[in-house]
């Protein structure tokens, strides 16, 4: 009997905390999330940027080059970090539960 009610105590503290009300909530102050298409010119400029300094090849570039380089892509990053993506975020366990729905229904 006292394992039990170890168990559901534990069980008890386990289940209050849950991830998401661990997470601290970044408030960007935009009032929407659909971006205009400047700001999605912008942010594809960025990304491309971006995949150029990967691709770049760096051994013939200086230490201060390289450390702009390297400030450049925090900075993108960053931004990119900031905005919101458009789309559909299924997590494993939904995918799971979809399959067995059609499994059981078909």
């Amino acid at each position: 009997m006292k394992k039990l009610i170890a168990i559901c105590v534990v069980t008890m503290f386990l289940l209050a905390q849950s991830p998401s009300t661990l997470k601290a909530e970044t408030h960007t102050g935009k009032a929407s999330s659909t971006l205009t298409k400047a700001e999605n010119a912008r942010l594809n400029a960025m990304g491309n940027r971006l995949n150029e300094i990967y691709k770049m090849d760096k051994s013939n570039l200086s230490r201060s080059e390289k450390w702009q380089l390297r400030n450049e892509v925090l900075e993108i990053r960053n931004t990119l970090q900031q905005h919101p993506y458009d789309g559909v975020y299924i997590s494993f366990g939904g995918i799971i539960i979809i399959l067995l729905l059609i499994l059981i229904f078909f």
